[in-house]
């Protein structure tokens, strides 16, 4: 995938969170070296008073494998949103495997 392709896909993605989460602020974590590492993206939702709500992380497998389309249906019938809201502090991970809920490391 270009990176093009790859920025395009993760753009939809916040806004499509941004959605979700109206009255939050969405910021895709930039930090390509933990990227890397990690093999993941990272999206923060965090409420006005800049409180972190919530963590989402993107598998890199899982974005390259799926459409923006398939990614938006399995975050709509996974329920992305109850999901996210009943970890509070925790990182929900997206993955071919499905969901995981993890304790959050600080960033």
């Amino acid at each position: 995938m270009t990176y093009d392709g790859w920025a395009d896909k993760l753009q939809a993605i916040a806004s499509y969170l941004q959605s979700l989460f109206p009255e939050c602020l969405i910021e895709r974590i930039e930090d390509p070296l933990r990227c890397q590492l990690f093999r993941k993206h990272i999206f923060r939702i965090e409420d006005r008073g800049h409180e972190i709500e919530h963590f989402l992380s993107l598998d890199y497998d899982y974005l390259h494998r799926n459409t923006l389309d398939e990614i938006i249906d399995l975050f709509e019938k996974r329920n992305l949103k109850d999901v996210l809201e009943g970890t509070g502090r925790k990182e929900v991970i997206m993955t071919d495997d499905g969901i995981r809920v993890i304790p959050r490391k600080k960033l």
